[in-house]
């Protein structure tokens, strides 16, 4: 029975790196339709519903106590707001594959930072993929592999690996204390602090800006909604109660390898040797990261 649990939460959580993965697609084709701040927006809207839906049939608590409310909220920002608009304008500005590469660089950002926050020792097989990934990164983002002359090229990657950073950021917080909440009280009160912020930004930046409610807004929105938040994330809270978050999160690492694949195939990204090389050590680099903390939980 346990085997059989165990294959099942594999099972899980390989859909959900196909399943985000896909997301990544979707959104690259709904931009032209809409703007990515906005996108992001609707995309809250619809999660914190039917979050709060999940929370009031599971009997879970709607709000966190008062005292963990300014500090969930910054988190939800940095780690769901920040994390979801600003990869939406990367992606306007650069292939799907080359981003997502770049996005899930957070675990080598996390492993400093939870030094600096948290106290976290540095563990030798961190130190050993933190090498290896940074080398990828460096090839990776290379004026051989990146015309850096471009400015919205330029301006795409830097701004994707902020979202890295905050991603981390936001992650370590999440991690320096204990919670008194339940992780959907927490998800739900994140969602609607950073579409709180989110709405606002895109007002001020986009709200001139019109929007065509045609087939790949509605596909995105319905996706994000129900596939990539609500299933992806019940799937991904199943497989934690089976096994530790690190071997979960071993997973993870495989989401910009599929994305790289499916927009070649979609959208004609290129996929010469040096990109594939460079993502395979990035994730590679953050695999040995991720198995590190995962010995030193078990």
């Amino acid at each position: 029975m346990i085997v059989r649990t165990s294959v099942i939460a594999y099972v899980k959580l390989g859909g959900v790196v196909v399943f985000w993965a896909i997301n990544f697609l979707l959104i690259k084709a709904a931009l032209p339709s809409i703007g990515p701040l906005t996108l992001t927006f609707f995309r809250f809207v619809g999660a914190a519903f039917l979050f709060s839906i999940i929370s009031m049939v599971s009997r879970k608590p709607l709000l966190p106590p008062v005292k963990e409310r300014p500090t969930l909220a910054l988190i939800g920002v940095l780690q769901i707001g920040a994390v979801s608009a600003l990869s939406a304008v990367g992606l306007s500005l650069v292939p799907p594959g080359r981003a997502s590469v770049v996005v899930y660089t957070m675990p080598l950002w996390a492993i400093p930072i939870a030094y600096l926050l948290n106290g976290e020792k540095l563990l030798r097989g961190q130190t050993m993929g933190v090498a290896l990934a940074m080398a990828g990164l460096i090839v990776f983002l290379s004026p051989w592999l990146v015309d850096w002359s471009v400015a919205t090229i330029a301006t795409g990657y830097l701004i994707l690996v902020a979202v890295a950073i905050s991603w981390a950021i936001g992650a370590c917080l999440l991690r320096s204390r204990k919670w008194a909440s339940h992780s959907l009280t927490q998800t739900f009160w994140q969602l609607v602090a950073g579409g709180v912020i989110t709405g606002l930004v895109a007002l001020v930046l986009e709200g001139h800006r019109p929007i065509v409610w045609d087939g790949a807004v509605w596909s995105v929105l319905l996706f994000n909604w129900f596939i990539a938040s609500g299933l992806c994330f019940w799937w991904w809270g199943q497989a934690l109660e089976v096994m530790p978050a690190a071997e979960a999160g071993q997973f993870v690492t495989l989401v910009p390898i599929v994305v790289l694949f499916l927009s070649a195939g979609f959208f004609g990204e290129n996929l010469s040797i040096g990109i594939v090389a460079s993502a395979v050590l990035i994730s590679t680099g953050v695999l040995l990261t991720v198995r590190a903390k995962l010995r030193v939980e078990s």
